[in-house]
């Protein structure tokens, strides 16, 4: 176990574009069969390195939804816990910050909904999985 109390987590995807598309920010469990982007080579990894939520906090140009999600197979089928319902661009110099805990999931991911329009103006997204179980917000 790490003795830091985070994770730093990478967005590798692309930016979303002028669509309603549907964006895998992170993901412990393969997304689709026979996928490789996924961060865990087994359920719970994140909680046996004594990791408990995932942080974000993301700078779009426009809408927005986020959706959390649970998998008690490896991703062969995902249950939705949360979505956020459309979420209004921030002002230029502020983002969009959320915390989710995930310590009773098997396996998570997390999903950006597009709102429509491209986000190619301002797309930055910050990730971090944490030790805390306390409520960031």
């Amino acid at each position: 176990m790490s003795n830091k109390p985070y994770t730093k987590v990478k967005y590798t995807g692309a930016t979303p574009g002028a669509d309603a598309n549907t964006y895998v920010l992170f993901a412990t469990a393969p997304p689709s069969a026979g996928s490789t982007n996924f961060a865990c080579k087994g359920a719970r990894q994140c909680q046996y390195a004594g990791l408990h939520r995932l942080i974000i906090d993301i700078g779009h140009a426009n809408s927005i939804t986020l959706n959390f999600y649970r998998s008690q197979n490896r991703g062969v089928t995902w249950d939705q816990v949360f979505t956020s319902g459309a979420i209004a661009a921030p002002a230029a110099t502020s983002s969009t910050v959320r915390d989710f805990a995930f310590e009773e999931y098997d396996d998570f991911k997390l999903e950006l909904v597009n709102g429509g329009a491209s986000q190619a103006a301002r797309f930055i997204v910050d990730m971090a999985l944490t030790d805390e179980r306390a409520p960031l917000t």
